[in-house]
């Protein structure tokens, strides 16, 4: 994993707070994004930010004049759902690449909280290897540079492949290196290297 970034308890709990209300800026929800996907925010923090909003627009609701309420349902539809943006554009300079372990690096492309679902590129250096694991959901993998090779499947470049919701994975690595382009929900359960868990047919 890679060192977190210093981050103060008190910026952190603000910045959670600014994205639960969509109140950051296009670049600083992109450098958030990241941290989230680094791992380097408290999910326990964000769903407090997001639940202590929530909270805050029923008080005040409360005490609103009824035509007001409209306002407080407006926010309030603004939290459950993703700030309809219309289009989102991430530029080849954009964006950083996180490692989340050794010789694997990801760069978030886009995130669909909604759907719990994120779309990265992922560049496993040579002789890289991803841990057994089971995949809690579709995930979906087109291989733009280089070899990857999955459970004696060797892919090359422009060859894809699809795993559904329990698929299980044993041997995933990469010879010569490789960059995938990945729609994931990011939440695969990492197994044992002992684990004799079978795997499902896809």
């Amino acid at each position: 994993m890679n060192e977190k970034t210093h981050t103060s308890p008190d910026q952190s709990a603000d910045t959670a707070a600014l994205y639960a209300l969509g109140m950051l800026s296009p670049s600083e929800v992109a450098e958030f994004e990241n941290r989230i996907l680094a791992g380097q925010v408290d999910q326990v923090e964000l769903d407090e930010s997001l639940q202590t909003v929530a909270a805050l627009c029923e008080e005040v609701a409360g005490i609103m004049p009824t035509p007001r309420k409209a306002v407080k349902d407006s926010i309030m539809a603004a939290i459950g759902a993703p700030p309809e943006r219309g289009q989102v554009f991430l530029y080849a300079h954009e964006g950083e690449w996180q490692e989340i372990m050794p010789g694997i690096s990801l760069r978030l492309l886009h995130e669909d909280p909604v759907q719990g679902r994120t779309m990265v590129l992922a560049r496993l250096q040579p002789g890289a290897a991803y841990p057994p694991h089971r995949h809690m959901g579709l995930e979906q993998c087109l291989v733009l540079e280089g070899d990857l090779h999955v459970d004696g499947h060797d892919l090359k470049s422009g060859d894809f492949t699809a795993s559904y919701l329990n698929k299980v994975h044993v041997d995933t690595h990469s010879k010569e290196g490789c960059l995938l382009l990945l729609t994931t929900p990011l939440n695969d359960e990492i197994l044992d290297h002992g684990s004799n868990a079978s795997s499902p047919a896809a």
